[in-house]
């Protein structure tokens, strides 16, 4: 087979593929969104393109559908040319998704939030389709994801607050060792350094509950430090992340081929 990726191929070709045992289907749950002055807004769905070929290689037996690209942003709805759609239409297109490909025969279906307002949704709507003829698994935990990418900073020298937890030096250099062509290091800067997590919080229990915005925090819209950003780093992190997501798919398949 010369690709994985199920919008590439033909119908003769899937179908032959399916009878080769081509049973699973991985597809990510991306973005678009701004990730600051230097990375482009396909950031989230890039990542998403990339580690779910990684994993389906990995996997074996699985084809890569297409990343949905909208997600839920609203967020950075204050930088020209994000997009965000609310979390029950992104559940409707992955139900739309699960649907399509149970009807043509997959046996398992694995959800890949590459985005992380994506995450909760998927968390959410797993248990919905398991009335459906295929198995579906949705990799949830957002805490995970990132320490797998700080742990794999670390050994490159790169703190957690300059990893970043979006379009800082991690995110960036994730771009950089595939896409370099898309990102302008030239407008790199810091953007907030510190736990955001905590400011968050501060900040949504003095606003009456007012939804926090990516503006509030970084008005470059980054959270991190990208101008230690390398590919080298990228190409770690895209290893690392596949590598843990691959072992949380097998095990959640069990004796599924």
């Amino acid at each position: 087979m010369n690709t994985l990726r199920i919008e590439e191929m033909t119908w003769v070709q899937v179908k032959e593929a399916m009878a080769q045992g081509y049973r699973r289907v991985i597809f990510a749950l991306g973005s678009t969104e701004q990730h600051g002055p230097h990375l482009p807004l396909a950031t989230d769905t890039l990542i998403g393109d990339m580690l779910a070929l990684r994993i389906a290689e990995k996997l074996g037996n699985t084809l890569v559908a297409p990343t949905i690209r909208p997600g839920c942003s609203e967020h950075h709805m204050n930088f020209p040319g994000s997009l965000s759609i609310s979390s029950d239409l992104l559940s409707a297109l992955a139900r739309a998704y699960c649907e399509s490909l149970a009807r043509h025969g997959f046996e398992s279906l694995l959800l890949l939030p590459s985005h992380g307002g994506n995450f909760p949704v998927v968390k959410r709507i797993v248990p919905e389709l398991q009335n459906l003829s295929a198995k579906v698994i949705g990799f949830s935990n957002l805490a995970e994801f990132q320490q797998v990418i700080d742990g794999i900073a670390a050994r490159f020298g790169v703190t957690p607050s300059e990893s970043g937890a979006h379009a800082g030096c991690s995110e960036t250099s994730l771009i950089l060792a595939e896409h370099a062509d898309l990102v302008h290091m030239d407008q790199a800067q810091v953007g907030f350094i510190g736990d955001f997590i905590a400011l968050a919080q501060n900040v949504k229990a003095s606003s009456a509950g007012l939804e926090l915005r990516m503006d509030d925090i970084s008005p470059l819209g980054v959270l991190g430090d990208p101008r230690g950003a390398r590919a080298e780093l990228g190409r770690e992190l895209l290893e690392g992340l596949a590598e843990r997501l691959t072992t949380f798919y097998r095990e959640a398949l069990g004796s599924r081929p």
